[in-house]
């Protein structure tokens, strides 16, 4: 491709987008794109393995950097959130929208897929109003025959005054003249002249606006301000202060009056106007969609199917990744636990004394094989949701869901991180990205750990196997788990009189059936997976040293003598009158750190499960599972919580919900 790539690590956290976009590189070139157009697969081709992730100031939105090298010039690329427009409605169009405010890019590329060019010209119409260093990229240019559109570039280039480049990115095909072309942009050596937009009889209240601006000393980008915000951007208005938004406000209001709609309606009028007109010589489509993605889309999106298609789509899905990922689970915790730990343990560990061994083989080692063990769950599961992401499948699942989820204040999109918890709380957590409203998705990361994990249905069907009959064990595990979805969606309902609506509808993008490539699917998958175990894994290997030093202080005493008695009796207090004993406190503290732990923590203290019942009775059997369903997510899941949030707070707080709503279910058995 002409240029060699430069690995840079950089700890990126809250606000680090702008720390390292102004380290030493000579130009900055920036990527945007509507939903599933192909960018970040463009970006990949080019940035390799080298692409690292950070946030944006004060979100938990992603933003992709790499440096590269090319005939000499030290380039920082940045792939920005996928986008429908730049008005800063959703989280991922105001981190957009601000960046390019604040970082000001020397080239700003354009991705647009050739199936759905004419939807996608509108970002390109918005992104020239910002800078006129802007580069088209219409990628897919493979489908363009399976679709039956014809499209001539270099009229198209010539009509939008700005360089035009078709591609592949999957393949590969025009990735290096990409590059070219933003890097000539940027140094000035092509200096685009993008058409100019003439909004007719609403620029007299662009002017107005610009004037007003002027006044409070605003000097960049004012015709794009004035744009957005009679365009609807409620956000940026907010910034000003209450003079200047009272006189805009007043001239937004004269501006509705003398068109007779909301200038708003109006924008897009004439954006979408303005794209037909320009493509009418140069874009020309034979049919207006494919028969197999209508016939398939017939099917999936019908009244009757919908949610049922969907959700069966989903279980499946999940249960193919969930099986793959656990038989590979199995696998490598067999091998660390019970190969490589008695092999260290033997060879070097064997002159220590035996806190110190145990301190290493359970404390450390163990955390480590709990941390190792999670990989394949978090990477196959991720695999599985970018391959229904990039196929096209999870936006028609999410409209097809929307309907019912809209009655609990939610979209449809909630659906996939609450199904996706049936298997992994925290694949469920780390899925809320994928949810556009903020307070949405807040009350989701709360509020999923009432779904069953596969490890604590594991946990709840062996108790309940040994101390119930089992058509009855059946019974109340299947219970459990639909209990668990009523509770999630009625807190989400309940929050709503406190907090005020959260459903935030979005256009839901509906993309041709593809089949990704693996290669891609891999890096994307690896990616997330990465992020996982490098800000989940600490946080999951410092708990187990906690929980190990709390079962032996003071050392070498026994259990009713440790500190983990002491704190398993105050855990244990709110449930004495349901029969719960400190044994029960301890199974259900050792529960947080991993649900599994509280078998072989009952087996222990009981000498055996099959012996609970004989010193527990069966109403205080049934509370204790019944708690366990719902009491508190893992350690794993609470820092999946603060990474998704922010806060250690909002962690907190979905504890705090978990033990209030399992003690009122508990005490109701």
């Amino acid at each position: 491709m002409g240029h060699k790539h430069h690995r840079h690590r950089h700890r990126h956290m809250h606000g680090a987008a702008r720390r390292v976009s102004s380290i030493g590189h000579h130009y900055k070139i920036a990527f945007i794109g509507q939903p599933n157009v192909g960018k970040t697969t463009l970006y990949n081709s080019i940035s390799g393995e080298n692409r690292e992730i950070g946030n944006w100031a004060g979100t938990t939105i992603e933003i992709g950097y790499t440096s590269i090298s090319n005939n000499g010039q030290k380039i920082l690329l940045v792939d920005l959130p996928g986008t429908y427009s730049l008005l800063g409605l959703t989280r991922e169009e105001y981190v957009v929208a601000e960046y390019l405010e604040k970082e000001e890019p020397d080239a700003l590329v354009v991705v647009t897929d050739i199936s759905a060019l004419p939807r996608n010209l509108y970002l390109f119409l918005e992104a020239i109003e910002v800078t006129k260093n802007v580069v088209l990229v219409v990628n897919m240019l493979d489908e363009a025959d399976r679709w039956g559109i014809n499209v001539n570039l270099d009229l198209l280039s010539k009509r939008l005054g700005v360089p035009v480049v078709g591609t592949v990115a999957i393949k590969g095909i025009g990735v290096k003249e990409v590059v070219e072309k933003a890097l000539e942009v940027a140094m000035k050596r092509i200096k685009p002249e993008p058409i100019e937009i003439n909004y007719g009889p609403l620029e007299k209240y662009i002017s107005m606006i610009v004037e007003e601006l002027k006044k409070k000393n605003f000097n960049t980008k004012l015709r794009w301000f004035a744009i957005r915000i009679l365009s609807g951007d409620k956000y940026l208005l907010s910034k000003l202060d209450e003079s200047t938004r009272n006189h805009i406000f007043n001239i937004v209001e004269k501006a509705k009056i003398d068109l007779g709609e909301d200038p708003s309606k109006f924008i897009v009028t004439v954006r979408y106007k303005l794209i037909d007109k320009l493509l009418l010589d140069v874009f020309a489509k034979k049919s207006l969609s494919d028969r197999i993605t209508e016939a398939l889309d017939k099917l999936l999106l019908s009244s009757k199917l919908d949610a049922p298609l969907s959700l069966m789509i989903l279980g499946v899905t999940m249960y193919i990744a969930y099986q793959i990922g656990s038989w590979i689970y199995n696998e490598i915790s067999f091998l660390i636990s019970e190969i490589l730990i008695p092999i260290i343990e033997a060879e070097f560990l064997s002159q220590l004394p035996f806190l110190a061994k145990s301190f290493i083989v359970d404390a450390v080692l163990g955390g480590l094989d709990l941390v190792i063990s999670f990989i394949p769950l978090i990477f196959m599961f991720t695999l599985t949701l970018s391959f229904l992401e990039n196929s096209g499948v999870i936006a028609r699942l999410s409209l097809a869901l929307d309907r019912f989820f809209a009655k609990f204040d939610s979209t449809g999109r909630s659906a996939i991180p609450i199904l996706m918890g049936t298997s992994c709380n925290v694949i469920g957590v780390t899925t809320t990205r994928m949810i556009f409203s903020p307070k949405e998705r807040r009350r989701l990361i709360l509020t999923l750990p009432f779904v069953q994990c596969s490890t604590r249905q594991a946990v709840l069907a062996v108790i309940l196997a040994i101390v119930l009959p089992p058509l009855i064990a059946a019974l109340l595990f299947t219970l459990y788990i639909i209990i668990g979805f009523i509770i999630i969606l009625l807190l989400n309902r309940l929050m709503v009189v406190r907090e005020g609506a959260a459903r935030m509808p979005t256009p839901i993008e509906l993309p041709p059936y593809r089949i990704p490539p693996i290669r891609i699917l891999n890096r994307i998958s690896w990616i997330r997976t990465k992020q996982f175990i490098v800000k989940a894994g600490k946080a999951i290997l410092i708990g187990n040293i906690v929980l190990w030093i709390l079962l032996h202080t003071p050392p070498s005493a026994p259990p009713e003598q440790t500190l983990i008695f002491y704190i398993g009796y105050v855990l244990a207090l709110p449930f004495f009158p349901l029969g719960f004993t400190w044994k029960e406190g301890v199974a259900l503290l050792t529960g947080i750190l991993a649900k599994e732990l509280t078998l072989s923590s009952l087996d222990l203290l009981y000498g055996g499960l099959t012996n609970i019942s004989s010193y527990l009775s069966l109403p205080t059997l049934v509370a204790l599972t019944t708690v366990f369903a719902y009491y508190s997510p893992c350690f794993p899941t609470m820092t999946a919580i603060r990474m998704e949030s922010g806060k250690w707070i909002e962690a907190l707080k979905s504890v705090a919900l978990g033990f209030i709503v399992s003690t009122i279910l508990g005490y109701i058995v």
